[in-house]
């Protein structure tokens, strides 16, 4: 019995590293740092990730009421602990990001406190704005510009930031429409499809 319970933690383990090594890929595609885009910045990036990850998490969260509704009890853990796992290896590569740049222990605790709480923050927020979909998407669109502002864009300034979180808002909008077809197995497997990425005009398509 032990020996299966490990097998399922390692599985579990697995299926999040493939699940956050897929985010990555996208969050770091080039089209979203052009002018206007997101800071090249280790914060810049960081906040990238995070805005993918809680993408990702709104969709299992979701799979998860499902499986609840439709009593099926092992896929509703199944999408809890995925996304658990989930959190915990964006908040292990956060760590890890840290020390290669040179925090030091005595400083690690409070840094990467300052982010979880920016992730939470910026996770309740993007989520409300999502919850106002489909029934009013201007509604949703303007939370979403507006949380943008306020996190991925502070003190850039507005002829970057304006455009930016714009641009930025309605691909969060459509990330959102994509996921939602997306199945528990297919996020275990880190399998995602994305939409185009729309910066300065500029559309690319993120990998499939």
């Amino acid at each position: 019995m032990f020996g299966q319970l490990l097998r399922r933690l390692k599985g579990r383990e697995t299926d999040a590293a493939a699940l956050y090594a897929a985010i990555v890929a996208q969050a770091r595609q080039p089209a979203f740092y052009t002018t206007p885009g997101a800071p090249d910045t280790i914060m810049g990036r960081y906040q990238m990730i995070a805005l993918h990850v809680i993408l990702v998490l709104d969709r299992l969260l979701a799979l998860r009421e499902q499986a609840a509704a439709g009593g099926v009890p092992a896929d509703e853990r199944r999408a809890r602990d995925l996304a658990r796992a989930l959190q915990e290896a964006m908040f292990d590569s956060m760590d890890a990001a840290l020390r290669e740049v040179g925090v030091s222990d005595p400083a690690m605790p409070k840094r990467m406190e300052k982010l979880v709480s920016l992730f939470y923050g910026q996770s309740k927020n993007c989520r409300a704005a999502l919850a106002l979909l489909p029934a009013d998407e201007h509604g949703a669109h303007e939370a979403l510009r507006d949380m943008l502002e306020r996190n991925i864009f502070s003190g850039m300034e507005d002829a970057v930031s304006v455009p930016g979180a714009a641009a930025l808002a309605d691909y969060v909008m459509r990330a959102h429409a994509v996921l939602a077809r997306h199945s528990l197995d297919d996020l275990a497997a880190g399998q995602l499809s994305w939409p185009a990425i729309s910066c300065g005009g500029n559309e690319k398509r993120g990998p499939s």
